[in-house]
Protein backbone atom coordinates (compact mmCIF):
# COMPACT_ATOMS: atom_id res chain seq x y z
CA UNK A 1 0.00 0.00 0.00
CA UNK A 2 1.19 3.38 -0.85
CA UNK A 3 1.45 6.46 1.18
CA UNK A 4 -1.48 7.36 -0.75
CA UNK A 5 -3.48 4.60 -0.22
CA UNK A 6 -2.79 5.06 3.40
CA UNK A 7 -4.14 8.23 3.47
CA UNK A 8 -6.64 8.15 1.20
CA UNK A 9 -8.11 5.11 2.62
CA UNK A 10 -9.31 6.74 5.96
CA UNK A 11 -12.02 8.82 4.01
CA UNK A 12 -14.80 5.99 4.24
CA UNK A 13 -18.29 5.95 5.53
CA UNK A 14 -18.92 4.40 8.99
CA UNK A 15 -22.13 3.33 10.30
CA UNK A 16 -21.39 0.65 12.10
CA UNK A 17 -19.81 0.33 16.27
CA UNK A 18 -18.22 -2.42 18.11
CA UNK A 19 -17.00 -4.45 14.95
CA UNK A 20 -13.32 -5.67 15.02
CA UNK A 21 -13.21 -3.41 11.38
CA UNK A 22 -12.69 -0.21 14.14
CA UNK A 23 -9.26 -2.03 14.49
CA UNK A 24 -7.84 -1.66 10.54
CA UNK A 25 -9.49 1.91 10.62
CA UNK A 26 -7.06 3.22 14.31
CA UNK A 27 -4.38 1.53 13.12
CA UNK A 28 -4.48 3.16 9.77
CA UNK A 29 -4.71 6.21 11.62
CA UNK A 30 -1.32 5.30 13.71
CA UNK A 31 0.46 4.91 10.40
CA UNK A 32 -1.25 7.85 9.26
CA UNK A 33 0.73 9.38 12.19
CA UNK A 34 3.97 7.82 11.92
CA UNK A 35 3.92 9.41 8.01
CA UNK A 36 3.51 12.83 8.84
CA UNK A 37 6.23 12.60 11.76
CA UNK A 38 8.34 11.46 8.99
CA UNK A 39 7.73 14.22 6.67
CA UNK A 40 8.45 16.79 9.44
CA UNK A 41 11.84 15.33 9.41
CA UNK A 42 12.20 14.98 5.36
CA UNK A 43 9.24 16.59 4.07
CA UNK A 44 8.42 14.06 0.76
CA UNK A 45 4.35 14.60 0.94
CA UNK A 46 3.42 17.42 -1.85
CA UNK A 47 1.22 20.25 -0.67
CA UNK A 48 -1.68 18.46 -1.95
CA UNK A 49 -1.28 15.17 -0.35
CA UNK A 50 -0.58 16.81 2.87
CA UNK A 51 -3.92 19.13 2.61
CA UNK A 52 -5.97 15.76 1.68
CA UNK A 53 -4.75 14.26 4.53
CA UNK A 54 -5.90 17.17 6.63
CA UNK A 55 -8.95 16.93 5.10
CA UNK A 56 -8.89 12.84 5.97
CA UNK A 57 -8.22 13.41 9.89
CA UNK A 58 -11.04 15.57 10.10
CA UNK A 59 -13.71 13.83 8.17
CA UNK A 60 -12.33 10.63 10.40
CA UNK A 61 -12.72 11.73 14.07
CA UNK A 62 -16.33 13.09 12.88
CA UNK A 63 -17.62 10.13 11.51
CA UNK A 64 -15.85 7.56 14.02
CA UNK A 65 -18.77 5.55 16.00
CA UNK A 66 -16.41 3.66 17.80
CA UNK A 67 -15.00 4.79 20.92
CA UNK A 68 -13.20 1.90 22.47
CA UNK A 69 -10.10 1.83 24.15
CA UNK A 70 -9.41 -2.22 25.23
CA UNK A 71 -11.18 -4.31 23.57
CA UNK A 72 -10.85 -7.66 26.06
CA UNK A 73 -9.86 -10.57 23.85
CA UNK A 74 -8.48 -9.10 20.93
CA UNK A 75 -6.43 -6.06 22.47
CA UNK A 76 -6.31 -2.21 21.98
CA UNK A 77 -8.50 -0.46 19.39
CA UNK A 78 -8.38 3.07 20.73
CA UNK A 79 -9.72 4.64 17.60
CA UNK A 80 -9.22 8.18 19.45
CA UNK A 81 -6.10 7.94 21.10
CA UNK A 82 -4.57 7.22 17.81
CA UNK A 83 -6.29 10.07 15.88
CA UNK A 84 -5.19 12.35 18.67
CA UNK A 85 -1.48 11.11 17.68
CA UNK A 86 -2.07 11.74 13.98
CA UNK A 87 -3.56 15.53 14.28
CA UNK A 88 -0.71 16.15 16.81
CA UNK A 89 1.91 15.14 14.48
CA UNK A 90 -0.37 17.24 11.95
CA UNK A 91 -0.30 20.32 13.98
CA UNK A 92 3.25 20.18 14.46
CA UNK A 93 4.02 19.89 10.68
CA UNK A 94 5.01 23.16 8.92
CA UNK A 95 3.19 22.34 5.89
CA UNK A 96 -0.07 22.99 8.37
CA UNK A 97 -1.22 26.87 7.62
CA UNK A 98 -2.50 28.10 11.06
CA UNK A 99 -5.98 29.09 9.38
CA UNK A 100 -6.62 25.38 10.12
CA UNK A 101 -5.88 25.96 13.71
CA UNK A 102 -9.56 26.90 14.78
CA UNK A 103 -11.30 23.77 12.91
CA UNK A 104 -8.83 21.42 14.33
CA UNK A 105 -9.38 22.95 17.65
CA UNK A 106 -12.82 22.39 17.45
CA UNK A 107 -12.51 18.87 16.29
CA UNK A 108 -10.84 18.06 19.81
CA UNK A 109 -13.41 19.90 21.77
CA UNK A 110 -15.92 17.54 20.20
CA UNK A 111 -14.26 14.38 20.57
CA UNK A 112 -14.31 15.50 24.73
CA UNK A 113 -17.69 16.16 24.39
CA UNK A 114 -18.79 12.12 23.35
CA UNK A 115 -21.33 10.43 25.13
CA UNK A 116 -19.13 7.52 25.08
CA UNK A 117 -17.49 7.16 28.16
CA UNK A 118 -13.57 7.98 27.28
CA UNK A 119 -11.49 5.58 30.20
CA UNK A 120 -8.09 4.65 28.62
CA UNK A 121 -6.42 7.75 28.49
CA UNK A 122 -7.71 9.33 25.59
CA UNK A 123 -7.81 12.64 27.31
CA UNK A 124 -4.33 12.70 27.40
CA UNK A 125 -3.56 11.88 24.41
CA UNK A 126 -6.18 14.55 23.55
CA UNK A 127 -4.20 17.30 25.59
CA UNK A 128 -0.60 16.78 22.76
CA UNK A 129 -2.50 18.43 20.32
CA UNK A 130 -3.86 21.21 21.77
CA UNK A 131 -0.89 21.96 23.62
CA UNK A 132 0.25 21.74 20.07
CA UNK A 133 -1.75 24.22 18.86
CA UNK A 134 -0.66 26.63 21.63
CA UNK A 135 2.59 26.10 20.96
CA UNK A 136 1.92 26.94 17.18
CA UNK A 137 0.47 30.24 17.89
CA UNK A 138 -3.20 29.36 18.76
CA UNK A 139 -3.97 32.29 20.80
CA UNK A 140 -4.60 31.32 24.74
CA UNK A 141 -7.62 33.15 24.84
CA UNK A 142 -9.95 30.47 22.47
CA UNK A 143 -8.84 27.64 25.01
CA UNK A 144 -10.14 30.08 27.69
CA UNK A 145 -13.19 30.58 26.34
CA UNK A 146 -13.93 26.99 25.44
CA UNK A 147 -13.02 25.86 29.12
CA UNK A 148 -15.18 29.02 30.22
CA UNK A 149 -17.53 27.69 28.30
CA UNK A 150 -17.93 24.26 29.06
CA UNK A 151 -21.09 24.81 31.89
CA UNK A 152 -22.86 25.86 28.85
CA UNK A 153 -21.91 23.35 26.28
CA UNK A 154 -22.89 20.42 28.83
CA UNK A 155 -26.33 21.97 29.43
CA UNK A 156 -27.32 21.79 26.13
CA UNK A 157 -25.80 18.19 25.56
CA UNK A 158 -28.13 17.38 28.74
CA UNK A 159 -31.61 18.23 26.71
CA UNK A 160 -30.81 16.13 24.32
CA UNK A 161 -28.98 12.77 26.04
CA UNK A 162 -30.20 10.55 28.77
CA UNK A 163 -28.93 10.39 31.97
CA UNK A 164 -26.21 7.85 31.82
CA UNK A 165 -24.94 9.72 28.49
CA UNK A 166 -25.05 12.42 29.79
CA UNK A 167 -22.76 11.95 32.54
CA UNK A 168 -20.73 9.87 30.20
CA UNK A 169 -20.05 13.68 29.05
CA UNK A 170 -19.41 15.08 32.33
CA UNK A 171 -16.61 12.63 33.15
CA UNK A 172 -15.08 13.41 29.87
CA UNK A 173 -14.71 17.00 30.56
CA UNK A 174 -13.69 16.60 34.01
CA UNK A 175 -11.21 14.13 32.89
CA UNK A 176 -9.85 16.22 30.24
CA UNK A 177 -9.95 18.98 32.08
CA UNK A 178 -8.27 17.70 35.19
CA UNK A 179 -5.37 16.52 32.78
CA UNK A 180 -4.86 19.84 31.24
CA UNK A 181 -4.45 21.48 34.53
CA UNK A 182 -1.54 18.94 35.43
CA UNK A 183 0.24 19.76 32.24
CA UNK A 184 -0.30 22.69 32.36
CA UNK A 185 0.72 23.75 36.22
CA UNK A 186 3.79 20.44 35.61
CA UNK A 187 5.65 23.59 33.03
CA UNK A 188 3.88 26.66 34.68
CA UNK A 189 2.58 27.62 31.47
CA UNK A 190 -0.90 29.71 30.94
CA UNK A 191 -1.60 31.04 34.68
CA UNK A 192 -5.14 32.54 34.22
CA UNK A 193 -5.89 29.24 32.29
CA UNK A 194 -5.11 26.74 34.80
CA UNK A 195 -6.69 29.39 37.68
CA UNK A 196 -10.18 29.05 35.30
CA UNK A 197 -9.73 25.66 35.28
CA UNK A 198 -9.73 25.11 38.96
CA UNK A 199 -12.63 26.97 39.40
CA UNK A 200 -14.78 25.42 36.97
CA UNK A 201 -13.96 21.40 38.55
CA UNK A 202 -14.82 23.07 41.62
CA UNK A 203 -18.44 23.58 39.67
CA UNK A 204 -18.68 20.77 38.01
Amino acid sequence: MSKEDITESIVIIIEERESDAVFTRAFTTLMIALILHRDIEEDFLAEEQFKRTTTALIQYLTLEKDTRGYVNGKGWAHSIAHAADAVDELIANPKLNPKSFPELFNIIIEQIMRSDILAHDEDERLINPVLRLLERGLDSEILLHHVERFPHLLEERKQHLDEESYWYVVHNVKTFLKSLYIRLNEDNLHISLQQSILHLLKKL
